[in-house]
């Protein structure tokens, strides 16, 4: 920041816009390249959908991820050629491929998860175990809650 800029103003007027400022807080921070990261973070999300998923066809995936084919599609290839992901035939379509995640993507996606925890836990050093247990059921309730709305990319 320029020495001669004032701060913003981070105080939020509503739970909505605290909840915006904890997007941009967290989204930024978890974006930062890690001590240990072996991948650049924006190819974290496809190694965690194909943890979740097994094996996936790129159209698929793009589509759960709402990227566009292209973009999920170079990132595929920079991690198949690291031996992170692995091609295998569509039994369902011998022209189509799927992708999946390898033993080595797994453990590569479960340090780079370890890291990020890791500075989450930092900021939460001050917090009592009721507040951070309080914060646990209050976060899992909001995604259940945005997840079940309309993504306005769909409407």
């Amino acid at each position: 920041m320029h020495p001669n800029t004032p701060p913003i103003d981070a105080t939020p007027d509503s739970a909505e816009e605290a909840l915006l400022l904890l997007a941009m807080q967290i989204g930024k921070r978890m974006r930062l390249r890690h001590p240990g990261d072996e991948v650049d973070a924006a190819t974290l999300p496809i190694l965690h959908v194909l943890t979740c998923t097994g094996p996936i066809r790129l159209s698929d995936l793009a589509q759960r991820l709402h990227l566009d084919a292209s973009t999920v599609s170079r990132h595929a290839r920079q991690l198949e050629e690291r031996g992170l992901v692995a091609r295998t035939d569509d039994p369902d379509d011998r022209r189509a491929a799927r992708i999946a995640i390898t033993k080595l993507g797994g453990k590569v996606l479960r340090g780079c998860f370890e890291a990020r925890k890791q500075r989450l836990a930092q900021a939460l050093t001050s917090w009592s175990t009721e507040d951070r247990h309080i914060l646990q059921q209050v976060a899992t309730r909001f995604v259940a809650d945005l997840n079940a709305t309309d993504d306005p990319a769909t409407t």
